[in-house]
């Protein structure tokens, strides 16, 4: 073999341990970037977590509090709840829907619907569990028909439909509690959205009448059953 052949090889060898370091490296790099977003994405997560408890404590402190004492845990609680909300929106992982129910309810307190809003329809999409599931988009139709505006109407009605069938296919669900939340769910949109009231008392009287005896017993139930008719004015199935 020939002085240059060799000398070919050996270039070739060093070439290809150079891509081989420099992929290593490259690998080495990107491993250590990931777990470094990894260990900040769980001390975000931590964080919001002391947060939430944080909250929950001011909101239990202000029970009992006087007024200056008042004044400044709901400053404090207000603050908390920014940090929060900022830290829900950092975090690529679903975070706990009752962390964001939490929030929303501060919120609610201070008059910050912008921000209520976003919190409810944030714990409406993050959990499986369909009490809380209705519970949270409830909230947040609520808040969507109290703002109002077309966009706003539509969205508290969807809110309010996904509400009312959270329990839909739900296992060892019974039907009784199916058609309770559909018809509650029906009736609230009926007595908060003139336009589409009949159409949603409609719904709620068909959840009704198969176990009508029953779910009439229950007052809240029965209450705004009443309401949506006086306003829909349509009669009863």
């Amino acid at each position: 073999m020939t002085d240059g052949a060799l000398l070919a090889r050996a270039t070739i060898a060093l070439v290809a341990v150079s891509l081989l370091t420099a992929f290593v490296a490259g690998a080495s790099t990107l491993i250590q970037v990931r777990f470094a977003g990894r260990q900040n994405e769980i001390a975000q997560e931590e964080s919001l977590t002391g947060l939430v408890a944080e909250l929950a404590h001011e909101s239990r402190a202000l029970i009992g509090a006087n007024e200056e004492q008042r004044s400044a845990i709901k400053q404090a609680r207000l603050a908390d709840a920014e940090e929060a909300f900022a830290l829900v929106g950092r975090i690529h992982d679903p975070t706990p829907a009752v962390d964001n129910y939490e929030i929303g309810l501060v919120f609610v307190e201070e008059d910050e619907n912008s921000k209520a809003i976003v919190s409810f329809g944030r714990a409406g999409a993050a959990t499986d569990s369909p009490h809380f599931r209705s519970a949270a988009l409830i909230k947040d139709a609520e808040l969507l028909f109290a703002v109002g505006g077309h966009k706003n109407v539509i969205r508290a009605r969807l809110d309010a439909s996904l509400a009312a069938h959270a329990y839909d296919k739900q296992p060892d669900t019974s039907n009784y509690v199916i058609d309770y939340n559909r018809a509650a769910g029906a009736l609230f949109d009926a007595n908060r959205d003139p336009a589409n009231c009949p159409k949603a008392l409609q719904a709620a009287l068909r959840a009704i009448k198969a176990e009508e005896t029953k779910l009439m017993e229950i007052r809240d139930l029965s209450n705004s059953r009443k309401s949506a008719e006086s306003r829909c004015g349509t009669r009863r199935l």
